[in-house]
């Protein structure tokens, strides 16, 4: 099934438009500097996460809301019913869903933030990190650019 370019243009996400790119996690706020008369604070967030969901799950995954995928940090530990991994989506549902493409670790200690990209989708699309940026190397060759 071919998915139609509409699908990829987050027409509903004005922050997105016109992007090469679609981040898979991003947790913004920003505060206007100046304020019409009358308004004595103005935020504005925007929030982004994303799950690889198994399409089995797709009418499940069809019904989510925004506290369903949400931004909060990810943990891994002990359940009653067995170890819950981190990178394994649930959805607020018991059941495995898929997987978190951006795991967040929060180190309690350091009161801070640690994001993962996930392994799988990392050697899937052959990516390289420098620092903050995620990219997948061009090799040129004699008869032309080609992507490796």
């Amino acid at each position: 099934m071919q998915l139609p370019q509409k699908m990829f243009e987050f027409s509903d996400v004005p922050y997105l438009q016109g992007k090469p790119w679609i981040p898979l996690r991003l947790v913004m706020e920003a505060v206007p500097e100046r304020l019409p008369s009358g308004i004595l604070r103005a935020e504005e967030f925007v929030g982004i996460a994303t799950a690889a969901v198994h399409s089995e799950n797709r009418a499940d995954a069809d019904n989510f809301g925004w506290s369903d995928v949400g931004i909060q940090p990810h943990r891994a530990g002990m359940e009653t019913w067995g170890y819950r991994p981190a990178d394994v989506f649930r959805g607020g549902r018991q059941q495995p869903l898929g997987l978190n493409l951006v795991i967040e670790q929060h180190v309690e200690e350091l009161n801070r933030s640690v994001w993962h990209l996930h392994p799988d989708l990392v050697v899937a699309l052959n990516l390289v990190q420098e620092g903050d940026v995620w990219y997948r190397p061009i090799v040129l060759k004699k008869s032309g650019l080609q992507q490796s």
